[in-house]
């Protein structure tokens, strides 16, 4: 069996990637119950990862957005 890479130490791209891959096999049914389990787990993290990467990033949009905007209040745009 491989290695997993932890979960914290996967790009987003990573973790899309292994997520996607992990519910293909999973719907296709030939998963053991252990293993769909498993995967179940490994997907749960995978999900939060993502996400919290995501939120992040909307985060630092927002944040970008408000400096710009205010950059252009006080330039008299």
């Amino acid at each position: 069996m491989t290695e997993l890479k932890p979960v914290e130490e996967l790009s987003f791209e990573e973790a899309l990637e292994e997520l996607e891959a992990l519910t293909g096999a999973m719907a296709s049914g030939q998963a053991t119950l252990k293993e769909s389990v498993a995967g179940y787990a490994r997907g749960t993290e995978l999900l939060r990862r993502c996400r919290r990467e995501l939120e992040e990033a909307r985060a630092t949009i927002e944040e970008l957005r408000g400096t710009a905007e205010r950059e252009a209040d006080d330039a008299g745009f």
